[in-house]
C-alpha cells in the first residue's frame, strides 16, 4: 500500500528518541548499563510511541 503524501513531495519529519533514550541504549547494547524493569519498560515505550504502523 503507498504511502499518503502531503502532495508536495515532502517527506514528513523524522520521529527521534529523547536523548535519555538513546542514551540508555547505548549503555546497554554496550554492556556499560544492566536495565531496570522500569527501563526496559520505557524503551519498550519510547520504541512504540515511535511505531507508524499498529502491532499486533
Amino acid at each position: 500500500m503507498a504511502k499518503k503524501t502531503n502532495g508536495t513531495g515532502a517527506k514528513p519529519p523524522k520521529k527521534q528518541s529523547l536523548p535519555k533514550m538513546s542514551k540508555l541504549a547505548s549503555g546497554i547494547l554496550a554492556g556499560r548499563i544492566i536495565p531496570t524493569q522500569q527501563q526496559i519498560e520505557s524503551m519498550a515505550a519510547c520504541v512504540l510511541s515511535q511505531d507508524e504502523t499498529q502491532g499486533n
